[in-house]
């Protein structure tokens, strides 16, 4: 924020002595049960956010956050389809006064004996990264796997439902799970219901790239932390840092280091015109400008995603009930990244 890195506070009472907001900033988000509740408002996390707790903590806290999980815009952003509990508290008086009601309905359920969840804290990866898990399911499911196929048509019968391949191949099936992405999914269904395909369609996508930058010995800075995610607004391009290995073991030789850079999103998707080598330029420039990371790296590499993470914008709920009742009149199951979270 403005230039300088800085700490996000863990909790509210934090909040009170961070320098992350100003004083006025901090009065105007403890002023947050004060201020009048939309329930059932369509509105833009950004906008509900500067409606319930001020301009500063939607800049400084909101914004990068959403950012660091969607890739998108909270401008654009619809509240209830991203953060539905949140939405929820709304309807309970606002977010203190809800989040304390909610407390202690949890009270009064454990002192009624009700079984109640527990949330840990810690964040958990396989060890060799999610690959390994979608490796041991491959192997687990060899049999079952048809790779390099490509789905030219589906058609819908009585006793269930035949995938048409474009290598002239049929395959028949009790039940279909479409799990592509929505426009793959759109084109699939389109042929037997155009309303559903049209709210598939609609669903955007934010491009994001990837670039991954190792040391293989020890560095300046220490990398404490989860890593950073930078504001809209400020210098760095890139959009945040994660530091891969101090986060999780294995992912750097012993005494090296490895960053995450995530650059693009609906914030810069120009940057996927650019070269891998300018990609890697632009990270280490912003690696040096926030992290002060002047050794030569290693290992880089760059991943590309052209359509990454789905845009929850205004109306995706609309557009979710209008999958589901298509979905139900085919017999089909529809999942994904697009669709439920």
């Amino acid at each position: 924020i403005d230039g300088e890195m800085q700490v996000v506070p863990p909790s509210a009472r934090q909040l009170l002595t961070s320098p992350l907001l100003s004083w006025r900033g901090k009065f105007r988000a403890l002023a947050e049960p004060l201020q009048p509740n939309l329930p059932g408002a369509d509105e833009s996390i950004a906008e509900f956010c500067r409606r319930r707790l001020g301009s500063e903590v939607t800049r400084a806290l909101i914004a990068p956050f959403v950012t660091g999980v969607f890739g998108g815009d909270a401008e654009e952003l619809s509240l209830a389809a991203c953060f539905p509990s949140l939405a929820a508290l709304e309807s309970r008086g606002g977010l203190m006064r809800g989040a304390a009601a909610t407390k202690v309905e949890a009270v009064f359920s454990r002192m009624q004996g009700a079984a109640t969840a527990k949330r840990g804290h810690q964040i958990f990866a396989p060890k060799g990264g999610i690959e390994a898990l979608v490796s041991a399911l491959a192997a687990d499911l060899e049999s079952c796997i048809h790779y390099d196929t490509t789905i030219a048509s589906l058609e819908s019968g009585e006793d269930g439902m035949t995938l048409h391949a474009a290598d002239g191949s049929h395959h028949h099936f009790d039940v279909i799970v479409l799990a592509t992405p929505a426009s793959v999914s759109a084109s699939l269904v389109h042929p037997h219901h155009s309303e559903m395909a049209e709210a598939l369609r609609a669903i955007p996508y934010a491009p994001m790239a990837v670039v991954g930058i190792g040391f293989s010995g020890p560095i300046q800075n220490p990398l404490e932390g989860f890593g950073f995610l930078v504001a809209k607004g400020e210098t760095p391009r890139i959009l945040g840092a994660a530091y891969e290995s101090s986060v999780w073991s294995g992912r750097a030789p012993e005494g090296g280091a490895l960053l995450r850079c995530m650059m693009g999103g609906a914030r810069d998707p120009d940057i996927l015109d650019a070269t891998d080598e300018e990609m890697v330029g632009i990270a280490l420039r912003d690696l040096k400008a926030t992290l002060d990371i002047d050794e030569t790296p290693s290992f880089t590499r760059v991943i590309r995603w052209p359509r990454a993470i789905p845009q929850y914008t205004i109306g995706h709920a609309k557009r979710e009930a209008a999958v589901a009742a298509g979905a139900r009149e085919l017999g089909l199951v529809v999942a994904g990244n697009a669709i439920g979270g």
